[in-house]
């Protein structure tokens, strides 16, 4: 009886094994597909890819976005200074209402820091707002240096 017991554990594990090799991985930092993307208005080889703008608590929006540098030079603004994250809004075309970044009781976003992309690499951003009506599905993201990202879902 115990070496069935055996012998049917170890049929269990390989077949596991053998399934787990048929599924991809994801690549690191790309485990989630884009809801939107655009590129960089005046700097080729550079985009932006919205992967989250979702519903989150204290009537808010949460966007994460990966800003993604394939070019050879860093990201800049044309100004000399960073991507600035807490430049970024959201507007409700439907409505006629934009949503500027959150921020706190110091006046300081509720995002996270405007990055310098190096060559050859990616970005993390996130940035928080004040959430539409329930009924507003769809919103456009507007992110300095790119063109707009019309039509991004909202989640729930």
């Amino acid at each position: 009886m115990r070496r069935r017991r055996r012998i049917g554990v170890g049929v269990v594990s390989v077949m596991l094994t053998g399934l787990a090799t048929l599924v991809p991985a994801p690549a690191p930092g790309r485990a989630q597909t884009a809801l939107a993307r655009a590129e960089a208005q005046q700097v080729p080889g550079v985009r932006v890819e919205v992967r989250e703008l979702k519903r989150t608590s204290g009537d808010t929006l949460t966007l994460r976005a990966v800003v993604v540098n394939d070019s050879d030079q860093k990201f800049k603004v044309a100004e000399g200074t960073s991507l600035s994250v807490p430049k970024i809004y959201l507007l409700d075309t439907a409505n006629r209402r934009k949503y500027t970044v959150v921020r706190d009781e110091k006046a300081k976003c509720i995002c996270s820091p405007s990055p310098v992309v190096k060559a050859k690499s990616r970005a993390e951003i996130w940035a928080k707002f004040g959430a539409p009506p329930e009924g507003v599905q769809k919103l456009t993201v507007v992110i300095p240096q790119f063109a707009p990202l019309e039509n991004v879902p909202i989640r729930q």
